[in-house]
């Protein structure tokens, strides 16, 4: 056989499928953990103490499927420093973020902190918040997300803190990757007001009105901001804000 039938014949051993040639599958953008990022419905726990707190808070939460994330706010109405436990097999990860301050113009200035549980294992959970003082008013606001990167599921994040104005801010943050799930937290510092979510973003309710969760899935990379509103001219907010990937 010359060189030229040769080549015909592989040719037509290709055409007819009897080539064992493996084919490329199309790649799909989502998350680093390799499936679409999406909130985990009746997944969001709040616990919360009605005055003084002292110097610990705990929330015990279990989890729907173990390779799961946690997004945890936590935080208080005083400046003490804020440190996360978890008694499942998760990693904990503070965001970078933490902490972000309310700026306040009352007599106490509330912190908050973010924090992300990768991989988080069976429930039961037990999530510990550690403050460096005395406090008042601490609270814990815990979300579940399924399709997230199991071992580092935080790209960038962000928070602000402020006083009045028509519409509560965490700053903007830059994704890095497309489809992350924006996830933020709000809360103004005081009862009686409701938070509403910003555009486009879905809010998760608690049970208390002043404070919430919201998220947001973004297909591109791009730059955003976590917004809320329902504050007063003369209320303390905080948001912060976390990127999933």
């Amino acid at each position: 056989m010359n060189f030229f039938h040769g080549t015909i014949l592989s040719l037509l051993l290709l055409l007819s499928g009897q080539f064992n040639i493996p084919r490329r599958t199309g790649a799909t953008a989502a998350s680093a953990g390799g499936s679409t990022i999406a909130f985990v419905s009746g997944a969001s726990h709040q616990c919360y103490a009605s005055s003084g707190g002292g110097t610990t808070l705990a929330c015990t939460v279990s989890a729907a499927t173990a390779t799961d994330t946690f997004v945890i706010w936590t935080g208080s109405s005083d400046p003490a420093a804020i440190t996360l436990g978890d008694s499942g097999s998760g990693t904990v990860t503070p965001c970078s973020l933490n902490p972000v301050s309310w700026v306040s113009t009352h007599a106490n200035n509330g912190r908050a902190a973010c924090f992300t549980v990768a991989n988080i294992g069976a429930g039961p959970h037990t999530l510990t918040t550690t403050f460096g003082a005395s406090v008042t008013y601490p609270w814990i606001q815990v979300i579940e997300f399924s399709g997230a990167s199991t071992t580092a599921p935080q790209d960038v994040s962000v928070g602000a803190g402020g006083n009045g104005g028509t519409v509560m801010d965490s700053g903007a943050l830059t994704t890095g990757q497309a489809n992350e799930m924006l996830v933020a937290f709000c809360q103004i510092g005081a009862g009686g007001v409701t938070v509403a979510p910003g555009t486009g973003f879905t809010l998760v309710p608690s049970t208390d009105t002043n404070i919430a969760s919201e998220y947001l899935s973004k297909p591109s990379i791009g730059t955003y901001h976590g917004t809320c509103s329902g504050q007063t001219s003369t209320q303390d907010w905080v948001v912060t804000m976390v990127a999933l990937k």
